[in-house]
């Protein structure tokens, strides 16, 4: 029996593909003069410095917002750091006024053992 293979007609092998690129068109002359002619070279200097300066503006403007944001906390801090001031001062008041009642306290019961004894 004969090979199925290599009974039938030789295969051909394909070549790959080749791979093309579509060309660019040409630009015509026409189109080149009436592109130079709608931007000229004053036009895109002065465009590029309105867009340097509104940035520079909104760079000023957000810094000086920032300033303003640090100053802001800058003053709750102090507000608030002034109010656990006093409530630490009030607090360390309480203390030694408790502290020299636990004294007086402990010099009476000292005396009254020291009798005792």
């Amino acid at each position: 029996m004969p090979d199925d293979k290599t009974a039938g007609a030789a295969k051909k092998a394909k070549a790959p593909a080749k791979k093309t690129t579509p060309k660019k068109p040409r630009s015509t002359a026409a189109e080149t003069s009436t592109a130079k002619e709608n931007t000229s070279v004053t036009e895109t200097a002065t465009s590029t410095n309105d867009n340097r300066a509104e940035a520079k503006s909104r760079f000023n403007a957000a810094l000086n917002e920032a300033k303003a944001g640090a100053a802001a906390i800058r003053a709750e801090g102090k507000n608030r750091a002034a109010a656990y001031r006093t409530q630490a001062k009030g607090k360390s008041e309480d203390w030694v006024s408790e502290a020299k009642t636990y004294g007086d306290d402990a010099k009476t019961k000292g005396k009254e053992l020291a009798t005792e004894g």
